[in-house]
């Protein structure tokens, strides 16, 4: 089985939620059963409610640069061409106090990003890209009966959907490839861009802000409902390890030992698969 190193913070997952992810997302040798991936959990998961309660306080603004207020205009002018969006404006923070809303990262994966975002002019280019990149995609057809239709569809990776384009025809499109904060409940969220983030903070300098520019969405996060039951039989708001919990993790939590945990995932390919079914139906007009 292929697998790509990784990591997650564990004990910030619900009971449940951590036990799939360990036992089928995850690859062990010798492997473990149900069990004992609740045990391994478990340990994390006392770790996490140690954490004193963090107040929801949005990371401090820095002043951009030269360079990054010309990328960020220019940044913005390439959104503004390319239709409607929600980006707000450029922001500058230290990237390590975002709050997250994803607790894995493949750092396989943002090694490959170590090299390009080191420096502020890679960090721009790679993270508010100004031009569109599109992958490779092959598409296997298919013809059922009764002009029934199959199209599956290989993805170079998982942030491809399927949209219309100007002219009305369905088309696979990447998902915009900028660096993305979203503020809710006085918390700046990292909603796009955790393995180039991630690769930020790991290759800053010791004793160094992991300073950078994103893009600052104007929609914000759904809240859930104050009681909302987890399958461990701990609500979100009383643990508070959820993301709008007392104790939600930050990107900073990724590189704190006992509260993360190194992994081999189980490396996946990502496919759309898009079925039309032909139907006669009564015209009632």
């Amino acid at each position: 089985m292929a697998t790509l190193r990784g990591r997650v913070l564990l004990g910030w997952l619900p009971r449940d939620q951590a036990v799939n992810f360990l036992l089928n997302d995850c690859a062990f040798d010798p492997p473990i059963d149900s069990a004992a991936a609740e045990r391994m959990w478990r340990d994390y998961r006392d770790r996490a409610e140690a954490v004193p309660e963090r107040q929801a306080t949005l990371p401090m603004r820095l002043p951009l640069n030269q360079a990054e207020q010309a990328h960020a205009q220019s940044f913005l002018q390439f959104l503004n061409r390319q239709g409607q969006h929600t980006i707000r404006e450029v922001i500058k923070i230290d990237l390590s106090q975002l709050a997250v809303i994803q607790h894995v990262v493949v750092t396989e994966m943002a090694e490959n990003y170590g090299p390009s975002v080191q420096t502020t002019d890679g960090w721009m280019r790679t993270c508010l890209p100004v031009t569109i990149k599109q992958g490779q995609i092959r598409t296997n057809f298919s013809q059922g009966p009764r002009m029934n239709s199959a199209a599956d569809i290989d993805l170079p990776h998982a942030e491809c959907i399927l949209v219309r384009d100007a002219d009305g025809k369905f088309v696979v499109a990447e998902m915009m490839r900028h660096v993305t904060v979203m503020e809710t409940n006085n918390r700046l969220y990292l909603t796009a861009g955790y393995h180039r983030s991630f690769a930020k903070v790991s290759t800053a300098p010791t004793a160094t802000v992991p300073s950078a520019v994103a893009a600052l969405d104007s929609k914000t996060l759904v809240v859930p409902s104050p009681i909302q039951s987890m399958a461990d039989g701990v609500t979100t708001m009383t643990a508070g390890l959820g993301i709008f919990g007392r104790r939600a993790a930050l990107l900073a939590d990724f590189f704190v030992d006992g509260f993360f945990m190194d992994v081999a995932l189980r490396k996946k390919r990502y496919q759309l698969q898009v079925r039309s079914t032909w139907v006669a139906m009564d015209d009632t007009t």
